[in-house]
């Protein structure tokens, strides 16, 4: 794990600005499956010019570095990681402003509390998103989508490039199912979105109906990583159908269990472990793959 200078040094650049680092951190408090482990060094900078100089720092010391947004797309790894793990949940990122029809808001904002104040302030545009457990910032990484592709409304991402904070355009980063062309060393830091104002009673009515439609599928009262596969671009059949009529519904590696309600999730019935998680994976994947003639690939990012 890290020595006392690295970690002394990251405490130098984050505290001061009202940051907070944490050493050892249990993983399992920042990921929506409880999955173990810990963080060699849990980071959360205050703002754009700690985090400016947190990074230049890392860069030049080879020190490995993971952005986690809300942890709800992204398989934690059971042994601890000699890395920084970089939470952009700070007073600056967690900033919402509204202005002619406009949102602008930090790459930490929750997904959910963006689409709760813009009900709360009469705007509409976000609805179709509501229940997606993930950060601004990751679902824009991602491309989220429910109703509606979390894209649709973006106007521009403000990020940190190689050590230089930039705002691109909407159409200069490339958008499709589940993907966007911002480099995986790209650090989302902001977003714009076009908002419409609404009659607010109308919005958190229909947040609401979506919300309820969503919870009826789906277990959004258990802890999982959300859908685990993508769904194929070349097969008419979504992966939760056909991991339901491969017979895989209720399977189980450890407390690991592919969800009854919805084929698609994998909810940690226990003290389940990646390790868990990752060999269920595994088994629907060759169970759909036997029936189906399909590879399904995974949608949450793995951390080995």
């Amino acid at each position: 794990m890290f020595n006392g200078s690295v970690y002394k040094e990251v405490g130098r650049i984050c505290s001061p600005a009202g940051g907070q680092v944490l050493a050892d951190e249990l993983l399992s408090k920042h990921s929506f499956a409880g999955i173990c482990g810990k963080a060699g060094i849990w980071c959360v900078p205050a703002g754009e010019e700690s985090l400016t100089e947190l990074f230049s720092y890392l860069k030049k010391n080879d020190i490995k570095i993971k952005i986690i947004g809300n942890g709800s797309n992204i398989l934690m790894p059971d042994e601890p990681k000699d890395q920084i793990f970089i939470n952009l949940s700070g007073k600056e990122f967690s900033k919402i402003s509204f202005s002619e029809n406009k949102v602008t808001c930090g790459a930490g904002v929750k997904l959910n509390s963006l689409i709760a104040q813009c009900s709360k302030e009469g705007y509409s545009g976000f609805e179709g998103l509501v229940g997606i457990p993930a950060s601004v910032g990751g679902a824009i990484r991602m491309n989220a989508s429910y109703k509606k592709c979390i894209s649709d409304p973006l106007k521009s991402v403000k990020i940190l490039r190689d050590g230089k904070i930039q705002t691109l355009e909407k159409g200069k980063i490339d958008f499709s199912y589940r993907y966007c062309s911002l480099r995986n060393d790209d650090v989302i830091l902001e977003a714009v979105f076009a908002v419409k104002k609404a009659d607010s009673l109308a919005v958190k009515k229909l947040t609401s109906e979506y919300f309820a439609e969503k919870l009826d599928k789906q277990p959004l009262d258990k802890k999982s990583l959300g859908c685990v596969f993508k769904n194929s671009m070349d097969f008419e059949i979504k992966s939760a159908a056909m991991i339901d009529q491969s017979g895989l519904k209720g399977l189980k590696v450890g407390d690991a269990m592919v969800s009854e309600k919805h084929a698609n999730f994998i909810i940690n019935i226990g003290k389940a472990t990646s390790r868990d998680f990752l060999s269920l994976m595994y088994k629907v994947q060759e169970g759909v793959r036997k029936k189906f003639g399909v590879l399904i690939e995974p949608e949450v990012e793995i951390l080995e």
